[in-house]
């Protein structure tokens, strides 16, 4: 268990609750008393090995999704706890430190044998878009009674992507007005018709069948396809409201930046975004240059992810697209 950090309390407690069953037993004498010290001596013992036994031998490990998930689904996530030692904890308990800040009940107990596995699954309900970072897992021994404590804090590392849903097809249409007037770029490769041969046209254009009949050279004209980069531009309104309506807009302006890059996607449409620059962790880069295919997907997604509410006005004024060939699509949140 590296990068642990442990920590032991109880020592006084425990001692006088042992002196005082010790005590007692000894006091009142007889079958009784007998039975009493030997709880007693048998609760030191317990006691004691929870207090030195070796912790941070009890490796553990976390399971996220494989894969980023949406906004507002829901999130199994896992804590094993696997004893790589002889000794055997009478109560272990795995809570996941940073979740449990953020309202998520996951505190598991278990009675662990030497060299057996424990594991606990809780769900994280309904997550914020967004790049959440986990980190420490306390792991806790104590006695049965809970009299002693020892602890350890064990660093691990992990973030969970939740994108933004996108908004529906029909919906991500409806932002692409400047798409479909400028929509014939490029070349798609279906005919459209004939014409006569210019000069430059090439040769596998020609088309045979209507050069035999006209006597000329008659090439195919092709029809025009969508093929210019598409850049997405998150631009929120300067127009003065609470945070929380501005909160609500960011969101609405996420699923509709979600939205237009699927349409793109799934029209192969290289896509570029640029968000508030204002928004993001430092260092990060407020725009993501043109390109296809999941990898990049990938890209958009996560920046869409990590985008936040700026905290100056001056956040909300978007990075300018860089490419003016590039067919532009703002988002506002509005609508």
């Amino acid at each position: 268990m590296s990068g642990g950090r442990s920590g032991r309390s109880g020592f006084l407690t425990g001692g006088l609750v042992v002196a005082w069953v010790v005590g007692g037993g000894v006091i009142l004498g007889g079958p009784a008393g007998f039975a009493l010290v030997g709880l007693g001596l048998g609760l030191a013992v317990v006691m004691a090995m929870t207090l030195l036994g070796p912790l941070e031998a009890v490796e553990v490990e976390r399971a996220l999704p494989d894969e980023p998930v949406r906004a507002g689904a829901s999130v199994d996530v896992s804590l094993t706890a696997s004893s790589r030692g002889s000794w055997p904890w009478f109560v272990l308990q795995l809570e996941d430190v940073e979740p449990a800040t953020w309202g998520a009940r996951n505190e598991g107990r278990f009675f662990l044998l030497p060299h057996r596995t424990v594991r606990m699954t809780y769900r994280l309900p309904r997550v914020a878009r967004g790049v959440h970072h986990f980190g420490q897992v306390r792991v806790c021994a104590t006695d049965p009674f809970g009299f002693v404590r020892h602890q350890v804090l064990v660093d691990i590392p992990d973030e969970l992507e939740v994108w933004p849903v996108p908004v529906s097809a029909e919906q991500a249409r409806e932002l692409l007005p400047a798409v479909r007037r400028h929509a014939a770029v490029g070349e798609s490769g279906e005919t459209r018709g004939v014409r006569p041969h210019h000069p430059g046209d090439p040769s596998r254009r020609i088309h045979w069948p209507a050069t035999a009949k006209a006597s000329r050279l008659m090439v195919r004209e092709l029809e025009k396809a969508a093929s210019a980069p598409l850049r997405v531009v998150v631009d929120l309104p300067s127009d003065p409201v609470g945070r929380r309506d501005r909160v609500d807009q960011l969101e609405r302006a996420m699923s509709q930046a979600a939205g237009v890059v699927d349409w793109a996607m799934r029209h192969h449409r290289p896509v570029a975004l640029s968000v508030l620059p204002g928004s993001l962790p430092a260092g990060r880069e407020g725009s993501l240059p043109a390109g296809r295919g999941q990898v990049h997907y990938r890209r958009l997604m996560r920046l869409l992810a990590e985008c936040r509410l700026p905290d100056s006005p001056e956040g909300l004024t978007p990075c300018e697209p860089a490419a003016r060939e590039a067919l532009l699509v703002r988002v506002t949140g509005e609508g």
